[in-house]
């Protein structure tokens, strides 16, 4: 990490330095020799300092308050799960059959109702997994500062004092995040238990109110497709957002994130499948979000076969990517904070194609790792 030039440097001089009449009563008694030494130590610590102030900085200003940051996500998450929470309420409230007739076309529109709020479900825990991450993340980057002496730098001691309060301040944020997201993401897994118990309380009623001929009948299928809903729709909701994920990656270029994505979605999709094909419920109430289902992992392995195809050499899809991040991103290199990332893009943008070329696969995916880096933090 660059070290961020801070005011203790301008205020360090010569005279600061020998001013600790404390530790030495008679100034002129003290040879070059310990006048160096104590200016190393001073300045040594001044570097520590430096270091962990920068840190926190970074922390500060772009990973947690940043374009793209932790703060932000937090807001999308939370901000998320309430759309999500009142999608239950208002589809409860609105349960209405008015005859005998509805009952079965209903069951398709609770189905493609279900199959939406898993799909939103997901998403709201990667958003907010991202926090979780992010937060522990930054936690790690401060906390991996190198120490200083408080002692030897006791002269600034305000200023010292001011830097903790503010490290205390983002450390006591973060980890408010954490578990605030933490407990966000375990009520949505309560909230979706409750909201099928709901949705079924309410069509109970409503059947009751039509006294059909068999209504324990009725009832047992709707439950039994509520429950085989609940089971099966979050592994469908993850193979149709990996389809799409996967289609992001292929329109950036990004071949070895679409690999490794591509791996997954071979191995979920062979389990939701077994598990589909082991419960009959599933079988029977399911059958066309089973299609569905396989239609994804095909659609899948057919867009990354092409995409593997369209060039021969690797170090091609790197050139299209950088590209591609070049004309999406916006970096205000200017600012201290993004140092890191501006000297990064700048050093991949000077890579000649013909170096690329030589280089092997993981030094490749380690370039598009950092592009993606640099994409995602400053997208436009």
């Amino acid at each position: 990490m660059k070290k961020l030039i801070l005011l203790f440097f301008i205020l360090i001089s010569t005279n600061a330095i020998f001013r600790k009449k404390s530790s030495y009563a008679d100034e002129t008694k003290i040879t070059t020799d310990e006048k160096e030494k104590i200016a190393l130590e001073i300045f040594s610590e001044t570097n520590n300092l430096s270091d962990s102030y920068g840190r926190f900085i970074v922390v500060r200003d772009h990973n947690l308050y940043g374009m793209n940051g932790i703060s932000k996500k937090f807001t999308t998450c939370q901000a998320d799960l309430k759309r999500w929470i009142k999608s239950w309420e208002d589809f409860v409230k609105n349960i209405q059959l008015n005859h005998s007739k509805e009952i079965y076309p209903f069951s398709t529109t609770l189905q493609d109702f279900f199959s939406i709020q898993s799909l939103q479900a997901e998403k709201i825990k990667i958003n907010c997994n991202y926090v979780i991450e992010n937060a522990n993340k930054s936690l790690e980057i401060m906390k991996n500062s190198v120490p200083y002496s408080k002692v030897i730098l006791s002269e600034y001691n305000y200023y010292l004092g001011e830097i903790e309060k503010s490290t205390k301040r983002i450390y006591t944020v973060l980890e408010k995040y954490i578990l605030d997201t933490k407990y966000y993401l375990k009520k949505l897994e309560e909230l979706n238990i409750k909201s099928h118990k709901s949705v079924f309380s309410k069509i109970t009623i409503e059947i009751y109110k039509l006294k059909p001929e068999d209504p324990i009948i009725i009832l047992n299928d709707f439950y039994s497709l509520i429950n085989a809903s609940r089971d099966l729709n979050p592994s469908v909701a993850k193979i149709n957002m990996t389809e799409k994920k996967i289609q992001e990656y292929i329109e950036k270029y990004k071949y070895f994130k679409a690999l490794k994505l591509y791996d997954h979605i071979l191995l979920d999709c062979a389990k939701t499948h077994r598990e589909i094909l082991n419960n009959i419920i599933n079988t029977k109430y399911l059958s066309y979000k089973f299609d569905k289902m396989r239609e994804s992992c095909s659609n899948t392995y057919n867009a990354f076969m092409h995409f593997k195809k369209k060039f021969k050499n690797k170090h091609d899809y790197i050139i299209n990517f950088i590209e591609y991040t070049k004309n999406n991103t916006k970096i205000d290199c200017s600012n201290n904070v993004n140092i890191i990332p501006c000297n990064e893009f700048s050093v991949i943008k000077s890579i000649k194609i013909d170096e690329l070329k030589n280089f092997s696969e993981q030094k490749l995916s380690f370039i598009e790792s950092k592009l993606d880096t640099i994409l995602e933090e400053y997208k436009l």
